[in-house]
């Protein structure tokens, strides 16, 4: 199988998204189960590598994150109409959602 420049990079991001999230996970553990200080300057590194890739797959595909967000807190509303609730977020009307993500 091979890649063109397209897909690895593309694929390159999508990995860097996975291996940052897991320094950001690592980062929340040692606060959260090891006790130690939280440390704000590491994860603002931790979104700020996340988001990089994120624009790479962004301008890759000829996606605007600005779109891409704009729609994703429309999809919340239709999800939680007044906030978020247990109930709202196991009874989903997907049907509805999913027609806010093909606009």
């Amino acid at each position: 199988m091979s890649f063109d420049s397209f897909d690895a990079e593309v694929l390159h991001a999508a990995m860097g998204l996975v291996t940052e999230s897991g320094e950001l996970m690592d980062a929340m553990k040692k606060h959260l189960i090891y006790r130690e200080p939280l440390d704000l300057i590491n994860l603002a590194e931790e979104i700020g590598d996340q988001l990089w890739y994120m624009a790479i797959i962004c301008r890759k595909l000829n996606l605007s994150m600005g779109d891409i967000m704009d729609t994703n807190i429309n999809k919340l509303k239709i999800r939680f109409p007044h906030k978020f609730t247990e109930y709202d977020a196991l009874n989903r009307d997907l049907g509805g959602e999913r027609e806010i993500l093909e606009k």
